[in-house]
């Protein structure tokens, strides 16, 4: 019997021999050997020469194993190598999952991942959230569908499918959010395969169907909704306000955070009638404003834009004219998932309710949902708001991209949205 001990526990085994307690030497810790006339042998014709030959190589073997800080499966393969043992089911096993790499090998990836590709392209605060999402995802994949142990090369076609079918039902994604789940999911192993951490996988050639979304309205504010909007007095805190759905049911809602409101409504409207993104806006300061021209270059494709300041946000910022930070920002600040909750129960407030119907595929089928405008209504929407107003005024489409910094006129087609009213007065041509 063997006694050792690995990382302060203690391991016992056999070398596969037995002699009798009289052979053996507790001075030297091995057998005795005899003479060659009259050697000692024990039951099976084993020499205590041969025997302390395989103690001497179990010995050097556990030697290198200690110098390597190995783990204990290395200690009992060695041991069946030296002694000819088959290995069992679980040797073999443990075996293979160190060929594989280790248990979470994946989601330790993917921190590198995230680490290096982050500060190399220099993401923005949006893709670093966007991909911390997806890793949660992934790690969900990862503990339901594979007990935590996703690895490389289990990256079939079969788990590239298992993956996309995860983010349907178990993440209940609609079918866009899903395909640019999966998208970011090519993207890491592509990374992967280009860094050697594996070979070639299926997601390089295999690409799951992905049901198109359907055409939907542009979520925008009409000038009408955007004058309500920006002349609309906040109530106070606990005030109880009637108000109506579309379908003219009528119900009773509180008003909660009037500061907050009262300041969404402020840096909405200000998007509304500069056409800026929220990340832009967030980041807007003072020297950006000379007179009554903004120039700023926008965060997200690095172009300088440059126009005069609507009347309405010259007024926005002289209410802010006395805010001040380190940051020498012109406009205080809301994170962007804070402002879109306050924006909806600004817009909620103010009877901005017309039914908008929107076709979404979830679970394997299409689903026609009804929502009133107020649900819909998100911070990207001031910049809609400013090229739909001025694209349905009849200013020229390359005067409003020198609002919006577009430099294809076809990338600003789909915030254009043309008004019942107004598709009504086209039909007077014929007239």
């Amino acid at each position: 019997m063997v006694k050792i001990h690995i990382g302060g526990k203690p391991f016992k085994t056999t070398i596969g021999y037995t002699i009798s307690p009289e052979d053996w030497s507790e001075e030297r810790h091995k057998a005795k050997e005899g003479t060659a006339k009259h050697p000692v042998v024990n039951y099976k014709r084993v020499t205590g020469r041969q025997i302390n030959d395989r103690i001497s190589r179990i010995d050097i073997a556990f030697r290198k194993l200690d110098a390597a800080a190995a783990p204990v499966e290395q200690y009992r393969a060695a041991l069946a190598r030296i002694i000819g043992r088959k290995k069992t089911a679980k040797e073999i096993a443990a075996e293979e999952d160190r060929k594989k790499g280790p248990k979470d090998e994946v989601i330790i990836r993917f921190i590198e991942f995230f680490c290096t590709e982050g500060r190399t392209r220099q993401w923005s605060s949006n893709t670093l959230k966007a991909w911390t999402t997806f890793r949660g995802h992934l790690e969900r994949f990862n503990k339901t569908r594979f007990n935590g142990r996703l690895r490389f090369s289990d990256f079939t076609e079969s788990t590239l499918n298992a993956f996309v079918d995860f983010l349907r039902s178990d993440e209940n994604l609609t079918e866009t959010t899903a395909q640019k789940q999966y998208t970011n999911l090519k993207w890491f192993l592509k990374w992967a395969i280009r860094m050697h951490y594996c070979t070639e996988l299926a997601s390089t050639w295999h690409q799951p169907r992905f049901q198109k979304p359907r055409s939907s309205e542009v979520i925008a504010l009409t000038k009408e909704e955007l004058e309500r909007l920006y002349s609309f007095q906040i109530p106070a805190n606990g005030t109880e306000v009637t108000l109506v759905h579309a379908d003219g049911q009528k119900y009773r809602k509180r008003v909660e955070e009037a500061g907050a409101l009262e300041k969404t409504r402020d840096l909405f409207c200000f998007c509304c009638y500069t056409s800026l993104r929220y990340s832009d806006m967030a980041k807007l300061k003072r020297t950006d404003i000379q007179g009554e021209t903004l120039s700023i270059i926008e965060q997200k494709t690095h172009v300088r834009v440059s126009f005069p300041l609507h009347a309405n946000a010259q007024a926005i910022l002289k209410k802010y004219d006395s805010f001040r930070d380190r940051e020498g920002h012109a406009l205080p600040a809301i994170t962007n998932q804070k402002m879109n909750q306050y924006l909806k129960d600004l817009c909620e407030l103010c009877g901005i309710n017309s039914p908008i119907t929107r076709n979404i595929f979830k679970n394997g089928g299409w689903e026609e949902i009804t929502f009133e405008k107020w649900e819909l209504v998100s911070t990207h929407a001031g910049r809609r708001t400013c090229s739909s107003i001025m694209g349905n005024s009849g200013i020229p489409l390359p005067i409003i991209t020198k609002f919006t910094g577009h430099t294809d006129i076809r990338a600003l087609r789909p915030y254009l949205n043309t008004p019942g009213e107004d598709m009504k007065k086209a039909l007077k041509a014929f007239d």
